[in-house]
């Protein structure tokens, strides 16, 4: 047997199904085996992982790196350098730019100023809204994405179902009407507009419910055929006796909940297809000037996962489920999500049990704070793999601009 690129030595290797003790081989960026010690190639590069476990890269499928048009809030490089620290190695981004991206031209424009940027791989959301829904199958993207709360309507919605063939469609799920009246935008908001996308005809296109709230939410989507459904972690992290400290920093759409809504929630993660962040930075003085929705969390994705695995909340198999094979599959992104042979070798590295705090000085976001500072978790995220490629080493980021790669789907 030849030498071979890479082996991580002795690891807890986190399937979808189980844990196995053992050595992974990569080649050319894949992953090629699992192996006793006995049977393991020689490797141009080793790494003892000394019992530690390894999980699937995660993939977020629901960030806003704000570029182009906003990168005074965060631009790709840093969107993408706070992910690979987090231990997230693919994300899909949102297409509410500037320009907004609802044409081949403007997709265009955005993978040109990305390109260079990107330290992760990533795939890129159209806008389908009330002025291109009727075009919208002209645009090649590897999904689309509806905000009901303000950019499309109901018909138009089905005008665009009725182009696109065996497409996602990410929508978010609350009415507008209903906003119009109540500011606040209740979870009435979110249940009504979850009624009205049911009723629509999918014409064999698939129907992504984004950023769900509530088991309520998901009581309806579960009766929705050719549908699936994401929760975002601050919806499981916080809730509305949050806003009583952090004010605007905890301020998003749709909003936290009560309490018990959030408990529900976790009480009901089986039932969801994936985990996301709505990643969604602004500057401290925006927040702090004019309340704007949305928080910074794709760094601490998965190191809050780590803390529960390690508090015996979740079980690791279902972890990696949630951060990584469960976006996977719903976005048919092939070779990712899971450490399986054939895959591609996105792995992270999971450190010991100590208690670590999160500082938002040591975050790698352009926006500089988080709502999640001073929080302590146990658990790290030691090393970084995208494609066989050390990327992050502890502290360090070592891998470059760039590396990062568009995905189709």
């Amino acid at each position: 047997m030849g030498t071979v690129d890479l082996v991580l030595e002795r690891c807890k290797i986190v399937t979808a199904k189980e844990i196995l003790e053992g050595n992974i081989v990569v080649e050319a960026g894949k992953i090629t085996g699992f192996h006793k010690a006995a049977k393991t190639p020689k490797a141009e590069e080793t790494f003892d992982c000394k019992g530690k476990i390894v999980l699937p890269g995660a993939i977020d499928p629901h960030v806003h790196f704000r570029d182009p048009g906003k990168t005074h809030k965060e631009d790709f490089y840093t969107g993408s350098l706070s992910a690979a620290f987090g231990g997230v190695t693919t994300v899909l981004d949102m297409p509410n730019n500037n320009p907004d991206i609802d044409s081949n031209k403007n997709l265009d424009l955005k993978r040109k100023e990305i390109a260079k940027k990107a330290v992760v791989d990533y795939g890129l959301y159209a806008e389908v809204h009330n002025g291109n829904a009727g075009k919208i199958d002209k645009v090649n993207a590897i999904a689309y994405k509806a905000y009901l709360d303000e950019k499309i309507n109901y018909e138009n919605l089905q005008i665009a179902l009725n182009k696109l063939k065996n497409k996602i469609i990410s929508v978010h799920p609350e009415d507008s009407q209903i906003i119009k009246r109540k500011s606040e935008r209740p979870l009435e908001a979110e249940l009504e507009a979850i009624k009205k996308i049911r009723a629509l005809k999918y014409n064999g296109n698939k129907i992504h419910f984004a950023h769900c709230t509530s088991k309520k939410s998901l009581d309806l989507i579960r009766n929705c055929p050719n549908a699936t459904v994401e929760v975002n972690i601050p919806h499981l992290f916080f809730d509305i006796s949050y806003a009583e400290q952090l004010g605007p920093f905890v301020k998003m759409k749709p909003p936290v909940r009560e309490r018990e809504v959030r408990e529900e929630l976790w009480n009901n993660l089986s039932r969801v297809d994936c985990l996301s962040t709505d990643h969604a930075p602004h500057t401290l003085k925006e927040k702090e000037d004019e309340g704007l929705n949305g928080m910074p969390s794709v760094e601490v994705f998965l190191r809050l996962l780590i803390d529960y695995g390690y508090r015996k909340r979740l079980d690791w198999t279902e972890i990696a489920r949630l951060s990584a094979g469960g976006a996977a599959k719903v976005f048919g992104l092939k070779n990712k999500g899971s450490i399986e042979i054939g895959n591609d070798a996105d792995l992270v590295v999971v450190g010991k049990d100590d208690w670590n705090i999160i500082k938002s000085e040591e975050l790698h976001s352009k926006c500089g704070w988080s709502p999640y500072n001073r929080w302590e978790v146990k658990g790290s995220v030691e090393k970084v793999y995208l494609r066989g490629e050390l990327i992050v080493d502890g502290d360090a980021f070592i891998g470059k601009k760039g590396i990062g790669r568009e995905l189709n789907g």
